[in-house]
């Protein structure tokens, strides 16, 4: 998995303390520096899988962390939609960057 941040063990506890895990704060993170991208996007930066990372955009998705909007020229073989981080997940980042930094 490329990673942009170094996540200790305690790191991980603290992310599992405010109901967070690494691959999700990851994956918020990749679509902050790569707006407009795809699921299929976000697992080939990741070398995840692409329904890892369906799941977990669907989860921030769902807690307004990111705003998903239709592909401009829809083509069957591009997912519909394109994601990019909404304010509050903006914010999130910030908040769980300075959680990490304390530990």
């Amino acid at each position: 998995m490329n990673r942009d941040i170094d996540i200790t063990a305690r790191g991980v506890v603290a992310l599992h303390v405010h109901g967070w895990n690494e691959l999700k704060l990851l994956v918020l993170r990749t679509v902050e520096k790569h707006p407009g991208c795809t699921p299929r996007d976000v697992a080939r930066y990741l070398d995840i899988s692409v329904a890892n990372a369906q799941v977990c955009l669907y989860r921030v998705f769902h807690q307004k962390l990111v705003e998903r909007n239709m592909r401009p020229q829809r083509t069957f073989d591009r997912p519909p939609f394109q994601y990019s981080v909404s304010p509050r997940g903006l914010a999130r980042i910030a908040y769980l960057e300075k959680v990490l930094l304390h530990v």
